[in-house]
């Protein structure tokens, strides 16, 4: 309800990036847009390695680091850690038509795959994944499944499910 307030929490707690989730596109187009806005213009990209917006949604693409973008890198000290968000493309068919309008979802195990080697070829020594496949363990059991499916060039150093809740206890 105040994307502004949010941005200053995420600024404040340190925050460097934000995955766009299954959540944020379950808000209406205006929310969401002024969301990434005020998180850009505090230095913290949302993030979607998936996502390509046609011309209806270029607002959102606009705002998001997509699949038309550079690879979202930092450099820690010595280290150049990538950081990759994806959403699974069935998230589009659970949200309203009107939320999703414009915005494509690409593969998972193809773009995860493209994505991992495209940031270790481009120098990223620690690969961050974020991946919203749905909720609870049978999100955290797909989305271990789909990097056990990785070719070993492909898996990133760190998997997050990004909405597995409590279910990580139990892996």
């Amino acid at each position: 309800h105040d994307p502004g307030a949010v941005a200053e929490l995420a600024r404040d707690l340190g925050y460097d990036a934000m995955a766009l989730g299954a959540r944020d596109l379950q808000m209406p187009r205006p929310t969401l847009l002024a969301l990434t806005r005020e998180l850009t213009s505090r230095g913290i990209p949302t993030l979607a390695t998936n996502l390509r917006c046609d011309e209806s949604a270029s607002a959102v693409c606009a705002n998001v680091v997509d699949a038309e973008d550079p690879l979202y890198v930092l450099e820690s000290g010595a280290e150049r850690i990538a950081f990759l968000s994806f959403l699974d493309p069935e998230t589009l068919f659970s949200v309203a038509a009107d939320h999703v309008q414009g915005l494509v979802l690409f593969d998972l195990e193809d773009s995860i795959r493209e994505s991992v080697r495209l940031a270790r070829a481009q120098g990223a020594t620690i690969v961050v994944l974020s991946v919203d496949n749905g909720s609870g363990a049978r999100a955290l059991s797909d989305a271990l499944e789909l990097a056990e499916a990785l070719p070993d060039d492909a898996k990133p150093d760190l998997l997050i499910a990004a909405r597995a809740g409590n279910s990580v206890l139990f892996t």
